[in-house]
């Protein structure tokens, strides 16, 4: 389900656990999931260009 999309808390509900934590221990990120976590630096990045952009 979190390869899917589904937000941890959403799956914390689902399996009926109180905590968080406890739902933690069996959602494990993948490979797929990790490669479209994008870094906060390209996101600088990319915010510094629109600012030059608007400048001009």
């Amino acid at each position: 389900m979190f390869d899917a999309g589904v937000d941890p808390h959403t799956i914390q509900l689902l399996l009926g656990h109180r905590s968080i934590k406890t739902t933690l221990k069996y959602v494990h990120v993948s490979r797929r999931h990790l490669m479209h976590v994008r870094s906060p630096l390209d996101l600088l990045c990319f915010e510094s260009a629109n600012l030059k952009a608007l400048m001009e």
